[in-house]
């Protein structure tokens, strides 16, 4: 049985026993999603996929264009929610319904998994041989290995049998990335 992880949830005093410390911060400012879906939803990944990850925010507010080239914004300006390296924090910004409120938290923890979990072995594999030479689960993941590793990781938790449909990446996230382990 795998292990409940521990939450430290801002604005509750409701504890969880365990080995991962991650904030939620902001999520009362909306009614679609509880702290326990969130909960549940990161509780699904692998412990070693959430280690150093410190916040999970919402904050509709914020814009998701800080600290960016603004030669981009036309593609930023639609982003739902970021990762910010420094911080260690998934910040989302927007979401309709539960639905896309998973993919863009698979999305964006897949973004930590790339850039601070995986070796450079790894990304070097997934950049110049997966992401260049096969089919992309999205048309956002067509934008660059990062985005294509991203949306790739969130369909394996929510949707593999799609994903399946590019066994190359299928089983490079089930093998590599989740080592066997069933989201």
């Amino acid at each position: 049985m795998k292990n409940i992880k521990q939450y430290k949830l801002q604005q509750d005093d409701r504890p969880y026993s365990g080995k991962i410390k991650l904030f939620l911060t902001g999520f009362k400012k909306q009614n679609i999603i509880s702290v326990d879906d969130i909960v549940n939803a990161v509780d699904r990944l692998p412990d070693s996929h959430l280690q150093g990850l410190h916040e999970l925010i919402y904050d509709p507010l914020r814009s998701s264009l800080e600290n960016v080239d603004y030669s981009q914004w036309v593609m930023l300006s639609k982003s739902k929610g970021s990762f910010c390296q420094q911080q260690r924090a998934v910040t989302i910004y927007d979401f309709d319904d539960k639905q896309m409120f998973h993919q863009v938290l698979y999305h964006e923890i897949g973004h930590y998994v790339f850039y601070l979990i995986i070796d450079s072995v790894m990304k070097k594999h997934w950049v110049t041989k997966l992401f260049p030479n096969s089919k992309y689960i999205t048309k956002y993941a067509s934008r660059n290995g990062s985005e294509d590793f991203a949306e790739s990781y969130a369909a394996y938790v929510l949707n593999p049998k799609e994903l399946i449909k590019i066994p190359s990446k299928y089983y490079f996230i089930q093998n590599k990335i989740f080592k066997g382990f069933r989201p």
